[in-house]
């Protein structure tokens, strides 16, 4: 739709790209080990590439200073043009669903039930796919902003939009994420399976986790460094 000027430009071809930055996020945002800060800011992490990635990508192509201005009724508006998947993880219109369902959690609301809904697993959920369920708290619409800074105690900013320096902060961590070796998700617990699984040895479950946390604790890092 727009130009994508804030894309990552070794990306802007690959349009794949998004797909993979919502799948990586998807991973890191489900392993064990990250909290639930640190999902708050993946969740927003990745809205906002859906918000700067390409059309040919899925994304709307937003520049920084578009993303600063963006208003709940303009988003609304242009929900229709953004992509889909078949992969739940990989679909950034579940991507958008997801990251307003914050939105209109935390309106006139507490940072308890934003803390609650990020905790919520959408595993095993009907239907799978966010975008097609309604949205869980339409009063995202009387949101001030869309695109808001977090605190370091997970406080979400519900007036003033982020900065278009600090989205420049979150394209750091974007290509952080897609530059970066691909997190593997955690290993499953199975109750009682029909048949034996292969055994994962402690020392590849421990391989798991620590790439996990290598990839979790750059990107966090990136995304703590800006609000």
């Amino acid at each position: 739709m727009f130009d994508s000027p804030a894309w990552p430009a070794e990306h802007r071809e690959d349009e794949g790209s998004l797909p993979r930055l919502l799948a990586r996020g998807t991973v890191l945002g489900e392993h064990p080990d990250a909290d639930w800060l640190e999902r708050l800011r993946l969740r927003r992490l990745l809205f906002t590439g859906v918000l700067l990635a390409p059309a040919s990508h899925g994304g709307l192509g937003l520049s920084r200073p578009q993303v600063h201005t963006l208003t709940p009724n303009r988003l609304e508006r242009l929900r229709p043009t953004i992509g889909r998947a078949e992969d739940a993880s990989g679909c950034p219109t579940c991507t958008v669903c997801s990251w307003i369902e914050i939105v209109g959690a935390n309106y006139d609301w507490s940072r308890s039930l934003v803390r609650d809904v990020v905790r919520r697993p959408d595993s095993g959920r009907e239907p799978a796919h966010r975008c097609k369920r309604p949205d869980p708290y339409p009063d995202w619409l009387m949101s001030p902003v869309v695109l808001a800074g977090i605190d370091r105690w997970g406080w979400i900013e519900p007036w003033t939009p982020m900065h278009p320096a600090s989205v420049s902060g979150l394209v750091h961590a974007i290509r952080a994420l897609l530059d970066g070796p691909a997190p593997r998700p955690a290993p499953a617990v199975v109750d009682a399976p029909a048949s034996p699984p292969r055994r994962i040895s402690p020392e590849e479950e421990a391989e798991i986790h620590a790439r996990a946390d290598e990839v979790l604790a750059r990107v966090t890092d990136a995304l703590a460094e800006f609000g």
